[in-house]
């Protein structure tokens, strides 16, 4: 056999070899690459991506999370647009920011977009495990996160200048407090002490303990009235309390009906602090601007309940 002869199956092994690799890339490239563009779009990199998807579909996530994954809805688009098509648990703004949320406010779940001048820029989902950004604006960062913390201080200051107006407008105590203490409260009645003692010796001391905990109470001492009839050095007494420090920065409000303030609670007074930067606000305050906190406060209530 010649050396020609010896090279022409050899060669003709190495041409189907190519032939093999070439339709088998070909074949690959067909069934991978819708794949690849499929995840592209979706935004899919990575597992977590991955798991935000199952998590999103499993939780039964607000249905705008697949107009944003479809990037039926992008960065740069109209606020309004957004809203009437996808109407949200609750829009908050916030300077030339605005927050629209798609979760219930306390949920674990989290599904919010956030809009600067009325154009989208940032679209985030997450939970406790995990966390999904559609789309985002590393830019603009910095002037939302200072945005978003001066919203939240006017928040707690609305929050606080609201429960002095609530006192002084239904004629409640508003106070410089001076000594606090948290102490166990007495039994209420010889009945109850002899009631307790039976229940300790039935079901021993330390089921006793742990089925009936002893009630505290906090004894608050008077400094100076603010409002109200209260004089230096009278000691208040309220029932069920926690310690609560009150300091020279801030005011103590006295309401005789819980309720007042927590529709829910026990009728009981309570006692509450504010800081003293939320006094003197309410105190510049005209009537106008005391309406519009007012209206501030419904609002973000009614957003909490729905």
């Amino acid at each position: 056999m010649t050396g020609n002869e010896e090279a022409a199956p050899s060669e003709a092994n190495q041409s189907i070899r190519k032939k093999v690799l070439i339709i088998t890339t070909c074949v690959l490239a067909v069934v991978l690459l819708p794949l690849v563009v499929f995840y592209h779009v979706l935004g899919i990199h990575s597992r977590m991506d991955v798991l935000a998807y199952r998590m999103m579909i499993r939780e039964q996530y607000h249905p705008v999370w697949k107009d944003l994954a479809l990037r039926r809805i992008r960065k740069g688009d109209d606020l309004q647009m957004l809203l009437q098509k996808h109407p949200p648990v609750c829009v908050e703004a916030f300077g030339s920011f605005a927050s629209v949320l798609y979760n219930r406010p306390l949920s674990y779940n989290t599904l919010g977009v956030i809009a600067k001048d009325g154009r989208l820029i940032s679209a985030r989902a997450g939970s406790c495990t995990w966390h999904h950004v559609f789309f985002n604006s590393p830019e603009e960062e910095e002037a939302l996160d200072q945005a978003y913390s001066n919203h939240i201080k006017q928040v707690h200051l609305d929050i606080h200048a609201n429960l002095i107006h609530l006192a002084i407008t239904n004629r409640q105590d508003v106070f410089l407090a001076g000594h606090i203490e948290s102490r166990e409260a007495p039994n209420a009645s010889p009945t109850a002490a002899e009631r307790m003692e039976e229940l300790e010796r039935i079901y021993g001391r330390k089921y006793f303990e742990n089925a009936a905990p002893n009630r505290s109470e906090l004894v608050v001492e008077v400094n100076e009235a603010l409002y109200g009839d209260l004089e230096a050095g009278t000691i208040l007494i309220f029932p069920n309390s926690s310690h609560t420090q009150a300091d020279e920065d801030s005011v103590s409000l006295r309401f005789e009906d819980a309720r007042t303030v927590y529709p829910h609670a026990e009728a009981e007074p309570v006692y509450l602090t504010a800081p003293k930067e939320a006094f003197d606000w309410y105190h510049s305050l005209s009537e106008h601007e005391i309406e519009e906190l007012e209206a501030r406060i419904q609002a973000r209530r009614a957003s909490m309940q729905r």
